[in-house]
């Protein structure tokens, strides 16, 4: 019996305008009549994922999210991290600078958890902004946060094909400089993540589901992209979009016929929690 899901936002529960549809609140709170937990899982700071929870309604006593792929664990109502796991600070210093050196294309974030930091603000960080709610902090060297970070990521400019390109070629060459503890995952056409190579998002809903005496068999995980990956694999019942890349497909035990614009995951939680 499901009695918590873990669901990932970007290309999974939102649309691609960045919008819950109305399909998507149905079931979910079908779901949670039934008293079942939702857990939303992203790789957002705890920042830019407040829009969802206040849409959801999870902004309450007893809910919690889980951030930046894992890294942390925290309160929907209060922000609280009862988790958090930052990168080796060498590993963060190195990150940073390896970016700065690489691309002068590129846009830099510097995550320290609750807070997403900036050392020059351009169209990716107003494109940030919009897409997530968070509310990005100008700094004048990331370098300065090296002991308290969870997540570095780059965005690129530019026309999609053109940006992919630069992504890919990052992620190349920070997966060849980089230590072997860190990290490097591309998590969206334009942005490239790095962080502790202990955090994922199935190591961040074990935790929780710990906290709330949860066995992994009562877990259902929704994503599409390989960030997810790990809490697909951790779920009981690992589901992963119509739109989800195929080496995600290959794992799942549920391909939905809906996309991340039609309401997949309401799909999903109808034929597998709702209806059993």
């Amino acid at each position: 019996m499901i009695r918590a899901i873990g669901i990932d936002l970007d290309g999974t529960l939102l649309n691609d305008k960045k919008e819950i549809c109305q399909r998507n609140i149905e079931m979910i709170r079908k779901a949670q009549e039934k008293g079942i937990k939702i857990v939303l899982c992203s790789g957002r700071s705890a920042d830019g994922m407040q829009r969802e929870l206040k849409a959801l309604s999870l902004q309450t006593k007893g809910q919690y999210a889980v951030g930046l792929n894992g890294g942390i664990v925290f309160e929907a109502d209060t922000g609280r991290l009862i988790y958090k796991n930052t990168m080796d600070p060498r590993d963060a210093l190195q990150a940073i600078e390896t970016g700065r050196k690489v691309f002068d294309t590129m846009n830099m974030q510097v995550y320290n958890g609750i807070n997403t930091f900036v050392e020059h603000w351009d169209d990716t960080t107003d494109f940030y902004q919009k897409a997530t709610g968070s509310q990005p902090r100008l700094i004048p060297d990331a370098a300065d946060l090296y002991q308290d970070v969870v997540k570095v990521g780059y965005f690129a400019r530019g026309e999609f094909d053109y940006s992919l390109r630069k992504i890919r070629k990052l992620k190349e060459v920070l997966t060849g400089l980089l230590p072997q503890d860190v990290s490097v995952a591309i998590t969206a056409p334009y942005l490239v993540e790095t962080y502790d190579r202990k955090t994922d998002k199935g190591r961040g809903m074990k935790i929780l589901a710990e906290k709330l005496g949860l066995d992994r068999s009562e877990i259902m995980g929704i994503g599409d992209l390989e960030n997810d990956m790990p809490l697909i694999e951790y779920a009981g019942f690992g589901v992963v979009m119509a739109n989800g890349s195929q080496v995600m497909k290959e794992a799942a035990d549920y391909i939905t016929k809906d996309n991340n614009n039609e309401g997949g995951v309401a799909e999903a939680i109808e034929k597998y929690v709702l209806n059993r």
